[in-house]
């Protein structure tokens, strides 16, 4: 299916327009086309005088793949109209219109120009995930369009209700209109197959996977939790599927062995093991079956200990539903799960938002840096009191922040250190020349040390 073939198609010719009149909400299901037809479209629209066109992806992988299609399909290289720009890689120059970046790399961005002088679009794809950095790019965004308002925004969500979004925008004063596509056109067949009990899904999954392996016309995904997860069921396939090729895919990896993984030079048939970093925006194009654990690894933070735990959990429907879609992106597919339809239907709708569930320190030091604080600022999902309680604690034994919430000399050096305040201080003390610097660094660390606890929290089933 080639980009004029897309559903998004569909809606372009209203949508690009209405970006000029209010800020527009594009609902639209995995194999729309609105990472890859749509911004193009918005590029071939735009005259080069109106500014540069900046496109957020969740994940560094997905902004370096989006934007070598999009210069492709443009028949350029990558960094000509099209660039991309991620934490320690970049590729754009004078001539580049649309830009994609990480949602880290934006807040950069705009903490260093309030008013993105040479952007015109700022797009945020994938903003169901809901992470830190979008809600806080968002918030931003908004507090710059009161400035400029001249400013367009698109934001794009695959599962999360636009009329939801809609309606707090509203809210906020920001005029909205709304926007659904339809999905892909390839049917998936769904096959449940639940293990005797909960716990003994590592047990089952196996041989689901060569039951998968068996039925597939193409390559297969495999969604699991965590490394440990992958390492476990690669070494069970590799005596139960002898020769099968097997691919991790997973954070761990360098951004050469991840884009090594997502462009196969082989066409060979092949079982790719990965973590939710497969669950958006990257097109595995050679996959026609997925089989889905229905867990994911995330991290939760206890303001009353201090502590981050990463938990293995359930997935949300909508989370099994972006899954399922991999399989039908390019053609029909089946896709795997191992649990009962009946447990489908209790699956939570939607995963909890970062802000409501993380630590918070950082996104605390960026709004002070940003000049506001948090209850100042417009969230879709308000940040969580007491995380916010354990940042305010944290930044002022660190120096960065004093009694008044004010940021300290030493705290406004250090939002674009790093992404981490506590690693900043440290980083910081370790470059000044003076013992009593040292000694900081040396506070610093053990302030890191007793602030930066992570437990390994087995499996809710």
């Amino acid at each position: 299916m080639n980009n004029q073939q897309l559903p998004v198609n569909d809606v372009i010719a209203e949508l690009i327009p209405a970006l000029a009149q209010t800020a527009v909400i594009l609902q639209a299901p995995p194999g729309a086309g609105k990472s890859t037809a749509l911004p193009l479209a918005l590029l071939a629209a735009q005259s080069a005088h109106e500014g540069r066109i900046i496109m957020l992806q969740p994940r560094r992988v997905a902004a370096i793949g989006i934007a070598h299609y999009l210069a492709q399909q443009l028949g350029e290289k990558v960094g000509q109209q099209v660039g991309y720009q991620v934490r320690g890689d970049r590729a754009l120059s004078s001539q580049t219109r649309l830009l994609i970046v990480t949602e880290g790399t934006f807040t950069r961005m705009i903490q260093a120009d309030p008013l993105l002088d040479d952007v015109s679009l700022v797009i945020f794809d994938e903003f169901h995930e809901r992470q830190l950095h979008s809600d806080l790019g968002l918030a931003l965004v908004l507090e710059s369009r009161q400035v400029k308002p001249q400013l367009q925004l698109l934001i794009m969500s695959a599962t999360l209700p636009a009329a939801d979004i809609a309606a707090w925008l509203d809210q906020q004063g920001q005029a909205t209109r709304v926007f659904v596509s339809q999905g892909r056109e390839y049917p998936i067949q769904l096959h449940y197959r639940p293990p005797p009990t909960a716990r003994d899904w590592q047990q089952q999954l196996p041989a689901v996977v060569a039951e998968a392996w068996q039925q597939a016309q193409h390559s297969v995904l495999v969604f699991l939790p965590g490394n440990a997860e992958i390492a476990r069921l690669a070494e069970a396939l590799r005596s139960r599927l002898a020769g099968v090729p097997l691919q991790p895919l997973h954070g761990g990896l360098s951004l050469a062995q991840q884009q090594a993984v997502l462009n196969p030079q082989q066409s060979q048939r092949r079982i790719v093991l990965a973590t939710n970093i497969a669950e958006t925006s990257l097109t595995l194009s050679d996959i026609d079956t997925v089989v889905d654990c229905g867990r994911e690894r995330v991290a939760l933070f206890h303001p009353q200990q201090g502590i981050s735990r990463l938990l293995t959990q359930r997935i949300s429907r909508a989370a099994a539903e972006q899954r399922a879609g991999r399989a039908g992106r390019l053609r029909a597919g089946a896709c795997y799960r191992l649990w009962s339809a009946q447990e489908q239907a209790r699956l939570r709708e939607y995963a909890a938002a970062d802000i409501d569930t993380q630590e918070l320190t950082g996104l605390l030091l960026e709004c002070r840096a940003w000049g506001s604080e948090p209850s100042q600022m417009a969230w879709l999902t308000p940040p969580n009191d007491a995380n916010l309680a354990v940042a305010e604690q944290l930044l002022q034994q660190l120096g960065i922040c004093n009694q008044r919430g004010q940021l300290t000399v030493l705290g406004q050096q250090l939002p674009a250190a790093a992404s981490d305040p506590r690693l900043a201080v440290i980083a910081y003390h370790c470059a000044q020349p003076r013992q009593a610097d040292a000694t900081l660094a040396a506070t610093a660390v053990r302030r890191w040390t007793r602030y930066s606890k992570v437990v390994i929290c087995p499996s809710t089933g």
